[in-house]
C-alpha cells in the first residue's frame, strides 16, 4: 500500500532504462484501480488521497 501512496503522491519519480543514464521525470500518473473484492483496501475517513 505504501508503495502505490509514493505513486500518487510524489512530483516525480527515478527513471532507470538499461543503457541510459538514470533521470527523474515529471509523475503525471492518472489512476484507475478496480476489483472484484468488496473490501480490496482500508481507507481511513481522513485519507484524501482515494475518492
Amino acid at each position: 500500500m505504501d508503495a502505490m501512496k509514493s505513486i500518487i503522491t510524489e512530483g516525480s519519480f527515478r527513471i532507470n532504462e538499461k543503457y541510459v543514464p538514470r533521470h527523474e521525470a515529471e509523475n503525471v500518473v492518472n489512476l484507475i484501480i478496480v476489483t472484484n473484492n468488496l473490501f480490496p483496501i482500508k481507507i481511513e475517513n481522513s485519507d484524501r488521497r482515494y475518492v
